[in-house]
């Protein structure tokens, strides 16, 4: 039942397991029982390019003694990812837009969501881990960002919910999306939270809006890559 994942290169190897659906019950109930993360995070952004942009999404609160971290990931241990569902996923014959897209390593796949009527919001995804699998942060690779049209022509997260270890952390992506990229270019951007949280055994996220950047764009909401991690 259960086929291992080669691992990548410098990075935690991942379990593949079939891919089961995920309850919007389950899900609700994870975030109904969660605490507001209340800390505080940096996010940094990152381009194929070169491009940097540091921001601050609690002006005032303290690093309280902690290391930076590590701009370029350097030192970054990937979460190992034992399982992985999704509330849908779109199906199109010849083409595989799994929630496992999400850990290959590769902006030119992604996961798309498979809710005809939702456009992506109250989608999402949830990946187990190990029990008290320390988290001090998240890689986001968002939208489909295979070409300069491909991710155009689709819907990209705006708001994402997370839930660790009993506590939602907020992400407003709206401040730092790309409205457009170049063919072969691809950008991510690194949360960095100013405390850890420790995760129960399963990591649930939830899309909370979303935004697109053409006037028609398919009605699927994409993401290239999300991979936890501490440092």
């Amino acid at each position: 039942m259960t086929a291992a994942v080669p691992e990548v290169s410098g990075q935690a190897g991942t379990e593949a397991i079939a891919e089961i659906p995920l309850s919007e019950e389950e899900m609700q109930q994870a975030f109904d029982s969660a605490v507001p993360y209340e800390d505080g995070f940096t996010v940094v952004i990152h381009s194929s390019n070169g491009d940097e942009i540091v921001l601050d999404s609690s002006e005032g609160t303290t690093l309280q003694g902690k290391t930076m971290p590590p701009v370029n990931g350097s030192d970054f241990k990937w979460t190992r990812i034992t399982g992985a569902a999704a509330s849908s996923t779109l199906y199109v014959k010849g083409y595989d837009y799994s929630v496992w897209n999400m850990l290959d390593w590769n902006p030119k796949t992604c996961w798309a969501e498979g809710n005809p009527y939702s456009e992506g919001t109250m989608e999402g995804f949830a990946y187990a881990t190990d029990y008290n699998t320390r988290i001090d942060g998240f890689r986001i690779y968002p939208g489909y960002q295979k070409s300069a049209k491909v991710y155009r022509n689709n819907i990209v997260p705006l708001m994402l919910m997370i839930e660790v270890g009993g506590q939602d952390i907020y992400w407003e992506l709206g401040d730092w999306l790309y409205s457009r990229i170049n063919d072969g270019e691809w950008y991510w951007a690194d949360i960095y939270l100013y405390n850890p949280v420790y995760s129960d055994g399963v990591i649930y996220v939830y899309i909370g809006a979303v935004t697109a950047f053409s006037s028609n764009p398919d009605y699927d909401c994409c993401i290239s890559e999300f991979h936890p991690f501490r440092y």
